[in-house]
């Protein structure tokens, strides 16, 4: 299955006429699907702008190494999944990684909720809802709402994480907080998967895709990071991965991690 970078959807003379290729909305941030802007039409680059603080970090779990964090919504709520890890910070004794959740009812204010699944330091008040096993899952849980219409009822939620070089593992929970490893073997094998790997349902192509960390062989000999994408029909199963390719003038240009995801007002683009 082909799932090119860019994909055509409309062609667009802005002030004048449009041509419509398919009833699909259209991003307009590439000259490439413009043909002419007339009537003084231009494009303006809008600013994010800087808000309050989402959430602050300070819980001994969540150590001073948090982040891939991941953010998701289920109806009227948003979800929020990130690692936590104590590493190097004086005063504080080390721990391995742990995998956190938070929600919110607007995506603005935070809540840790006390969980109690995850003991830390004798206590499972806290809001972790996994530990390492000894295979690296923790460091980089990267979970999803799947939206498949033949997804089974406890299933909804999907993840994939790490099983330290070996590949990634699958993940599923009814509800985002308990959460189930598939089988005793990796999804997919041939990659890195050191860092955050994203995967999702693509509905308008009808199946799950997943990007992942890997090297490859740079101009000099160097191993460079870089980005794979894979698909599958059951989250099972997944096809051979191929590379995602980028115009770059510094050959020896790197992808460290991705955060890659369908843009929901335009399906069938990726962000």
């Amino acid at each position: 299955m082909n799932i090119p970078s860019k994909q055509l959807i409309l062609s667009i003379i802005i002030g004048a006429t449009m041509t419509t290729v398919n009833a699909q909305r259209e991003l307009l941030w590439d000259m490439e699907h413009i043909t002419e802007m007339t009537g003084g039409a231009k494009l303006t680059l809008h600013h994010p702008v800087f808000r309050e603080v989402a959430i602050v970090h300070d819980a001994p779990w969540e150590g001073n190494v948090c982040c891939y964090h991941t953010v998701i919504q289920d109806g009227a709520k948003y979800m929020m999944y990130y690692r936590g890890r104590t590493w190097n910070m004086p005063g504080m004794p080390p721990h391995a990684d742990v995998t956190c959740y938070a929600e919110s009812d607007d995506g603005v204010v935070w809540r840790r909720p006390k969980l109690g699944i995850c003991e830390y330091d004798g206590s499972k008040e806290n809001n972790i809802i996994l530990k390492n096993d000894g295979k690296q899952a923790a460091h980089n849980f990267s979970p999803f709402f799947d939206r498949n219409p033949a997804c089974k009822p406890g299933e909804k939620y999907k993840a994939v994480a790490g099983e330290g070089k070996s590949g990634l593992a699958g993940f599923v929970s009814p509800d985002g907080i308990h959460w189930k490893k598939i089988g005793d073997k990796p999804l997919i094998t041939k990659g890195a998967f050191d860092s955050q790997n994203i995967v999702f349902w693509d509905a308008a192509r009808g199946c799950y895709v997943t990007y992942y960390r890997t090297f490859w062989k740079g101009p000099d000999g160097k191993m460079l990071r870089g980005i794979q994408w894979a698909t599958s029909k059951d989250f099972l199963a997944w096809s051979d991965p191929t590379w995602v390719s980028y115009e770059t003038e510094a050959p020896n240009d790197q992808l460290y991690t991705n955060a890659i995801h369908p843009y929901d007002r335009a399906p069938g683009i990726y962000v």
